[in-house]
């Protein structure tokens, strides 16, 4: 079963954030880069004294081998010197994402604003789940 990871950085905000994925090669806006091995969902937020982090990963070893290789440099080298304020490992009792892959779909859009992309469908009701544009 895959483990949770709750990660609280007091005095930390969006900059010290984007400066670290910067670092790590993910752009946050879009989601593409080089994420770790293991980690299944990312996601971040502003709090009221600085910045949380929730993870879910295959397993914590797989989180510390990240923590050792890259993400601690990425830390320092984007301006984060204190540890987390907090840092706590939950046991899920489960993890599902059912919004699978079932198709994706390169356009061309018909407006004329030359704008091209992909729109990538998950789930049994082939919902939406990103639409990147490039020029």
């Amino acid at each position: 079963m895959a483990d949770a990871l709750i990660l609280e950085f007091e005095g930390v905000g969006r900059a010290e954030y984007e400066a670290v994925s910067d670092l790590l090669g993910i752009d946050i806006g879009s989601g593409e880069g080089d994420w770790p091995p293991g980690l299944l969902v990312h996601t971040a937020e502003e709090t009221e004294n600085g910045w949380a982090i929730f993870e879910v990963w295959e397993s914590r070893e797989a989180q510390e081998r990240f923590m050792n290789e890259r993400l601690g440099q990425a830390l320092q080298g984007g301006g984060v010197s204190s540890p987390p304020s907090r840092a706590e490992w939950l046991d899920l009792a489960a993890h599902h994402a059912p919004w699978r892959l079932i198709a994706t779909r390169d356009f061309r859009d018909s407006a004329g604003s030359g704008r091209t992309g992909s729109v990538v469908r998950h789930g049994e009701h082939a919902s939406l789940f990103r639409l990147a544009t490039r020029h």
